[in-house]
């Protein structure tokens, strides 16, 4: 396949943030009253701090005066967005904090003291009002001033652990201007820079703050320090993010590195809303601690070069140990064939291996799609091309340039890719022959004459197919606000998302020409048809396979509507905590579904295929 090169569009991953921060709570919070929270540890306020994609990290400050969680003793909870309010209910779990209504979850992770929102993609960072995390440096206590002692004092073996050289970083420190201290690092700024006291904070584990070059009012340049104790994920998702070959860095050492506050640094030059953004960030594994300096502007600016020059990092060496390197660890295993009876009958799903792995870094981004004796996959923006047997066997790939999230096939042979703010592609043998600028998110017909576009909260549109060209109209066959996604069989139109009367998950079924010709599920939580959030539907000769990314289930309903059934991602793949989100039906009637599942020892996260049959 022809290659394409990739850039990173953080304008467009602002944007998709910024998106999903006004949708992600109108899904989940509904509804009131709920059982007494009283004496959890997770009462008060939560404030959103900062927004992560990809492995690239964004303040949410940047672009909303507030987003805020209260949860409240009587088990109620409130959302506020800027000037926007939404209410619910809330419990305690063992990870943290699950807020819901009747169909919808919501899961709040804790993490060192936050709370952790994943969604679509991205994760939400929280910090507890008048926390110790939120403490600022300006209140530190005593205590913590003696813990800064220990720490500046114990960091020098770490230091010569990662190759740092303490004695010339201090002597290459200019300490004459203002100092600002934190408990994981200090920087001296000289005059013309200034604290942005609305961007930082304090403690043991996590010390950020911001510091503002201005000329008047306005910002010219600003640099953002980061130093998180916490596990490698988030700074092996930004080597990745970054174009950067992890094996290449640690195991070659072909990568340069700069040494920044004494720990060493990979460099990433990028754009954030028009503006260039260089950043830092390295890893010390003896302390578990992954350290970020972001500078928005133009960095070649001297001043930023003195300004760095006067930061030090300290690090406790707790002799913390990382996961495992993918090329280190255990690979993804499970038996050849699963099955379970559903009613009467029986599913048997037979997992077929990758002959090499293929690892996955976006969770969510997985498509399949089939052609003859190939299998397509979509994933992390790579297009590739197997040979399906009893393994997967690799042909070809293609790097994207921009970003896709559907793949669809046509029985010519011809294939899509759309995404959001992305030109269609058409793709036949490796080669792109058409590009389609006005259509985005849509799925293709296996005619190849037509298909349906749609984004979350609007009204379809139809996609008619002429040649190399293609357009779209208004085709409001559902209502706006209960689109979610929308998929295609050769007979039926399968649109998901949100009843707006009883606030249920629902799978609208229609026929070609856009007539409605049943629902699925619309059911409360707890009952037999109660979903969470489709990512798939499929048509068999005996009805409907429904995958269900948030639930972990696979639903199986007959050709009249009826439930037949369903089964949990570990009665039939065998799998922990997937994300189930793609499949196809093959020519013999079986179907392919795809899903993500972490690695045992967390080394890495793989996609993996099953075949399903019985139905």
């Amino acid at each position: 396949m022809k290659k394409q090169k990739k850039e990173n569009s953080f304008k467009r991953g602002s944007v998709l943030i910024g998106f999903c921060i006004l949708c992600l709570l109108a899904a989940a919070l509904a509804g009131c009253g709920g059982k007494s929270m009283k004496g959890s540890k997770y009462l008060g306020k939560w404030n959103a701090v900062s927004a992560e994609m990809s492995g690239m990290e964004f303040s949410v400050s940047d672009f909303m005066d507030e987003f805020s969680i209260i949860l409240k003793e009587d088990g109620t909870c409130e959302a506020h967005i800027d000037d926007e309010v939404e209410t619910g209910k809330w419990e305690e779990t063992e990870t943290g904090v699950k807020i819901k209504d009747s169909t919808e979850t919501l899961e709040m992770n804790e993490k060192d003291g936050h709370l952790y929102i994943e969604y679509e993609g991205v994760s939400f960072r929280f910090e507890k009002e008048g926390s110790e995390s939120a403490v600022s440096s300006d209140s530190a206590s005593a205590d913590t001033e003696s813990v800064k002692a220990e720490v500046s004092a114990s960091s020098a073996g770490a230091e010569k652990e990662s190759g740092t050289d303490e004695a010339a970083s201090a002597e290459s420190r200019d300490t004459s201007g203002t100092h600002m201290e934190m408990t994981l690092w200090d920087i001296y700024y000289p005059e013309g820079w200034t604290e942005n006291e609305d961007d930082k904070g304090d403690s043991e584990t996590n010390s950020y703050g911001r510091l503002e070059y201005k000329q008047g009012e306005e910002v010219l340049l600003s640099v953002g320090i980061t130093a998180t104790v916490e596990d490698c994920g988030g700074y092996r998702d930004f080597l990745h993010a970054s174009g950067i070959d992890a094996h290449a860095l640690v195991v070659d050492k072909s990568v340069e590195q700069e040494n920044i506050g004494g720990v060493p640094c990979i460099v990433s030059e990028t754009t954030s809303w028009g503006e260039p953004v260089l950043t830092y960030m390295g890893r010390d594994v003896g302390s578990g601690t992954t350290v970020k300096v972001s500078i928005t502007g133009e960095y070649s600016d001297p001043e930023v070069d003195k300004l760095i020059k006067n930061l030090a990092f300290h690090l406790e060496d707790t002799g913390n140990e990382d996961y495992p390197w993918p090329w280190e660890g255990e690979v993804f295993s499970t038996d050849s064939e699963h099955s379970k009876m559903i009613a009467d009958t029986t599913i048997t799903s037979v997992w077929v291996p990758f002959e090499e792995p293929l690892l996955a870094y976006d969770i969510f981004s997985g498509r399949i799609a089939s052609v003859g004796e190939s299998l397509y996959v979509l994933l992390d923006n790579v297009l590739y091309e197997y040979t399906l047997g009893e393994k997967l066997t690799l042909k070809s790939t293609m790097e994207l340039e921009d970003d896709y999230e559907e793949l669809s096939a046509d029985q010519n042979g011809n294939l899509y890719l759309t995404g959001f703010m992305s030109p269609m592609l058409t793709i036949k043998d490796g080669e792109i022959t058409a590009t389609n600028d006005d259509i985005d998110q849509a799925v293709i017909h296996s005619s190849g004459t037509w298909g349906i576009s749609w984004f979350f909260g609007s009204e379809p549109e139809k996609v008619t197919i002429d040649g190399s060209k293609a357009s779209k109209e208004a085709w409001p066959i559902l209502p706006e606000e209960s689109v979610g996604t929308a998929r295609l069989s050769e007979n039926h139109i399968f649109i998901s998302g949100t009843d707006p009367e009883s606030q249920n998950e629902a799978i609208w079924v229609f026929d070609m020409e856009g007539n409605q010709q049943m629902e699925l599920g619309n059911q409360e939580y707890g009952g037999e048809q109660s979903l969470g959030s489709i990512t798939d539907v499929v048509e068999t000769e005996n009805g409907f396979i429904g995958l269900d990314g948030n639930m972990r289930e696979i639903f199986f309903w007959k050709s009249d509507g009826s439930l037949l059934g369903s089964a949990e991602d570990s009665e039939l793949f065998g799998t922990e905590y997937p994300w189930i989100s793609t499949a196809v039906r093959l020519p013999d009637g079986t179907v392919l579904i795809g899903l993500t599942e972490d690695r045992a020892d967390n080394s890495a996260t793989e996609f993996v295929i099953y075949r399903v049959s019985g139905f």
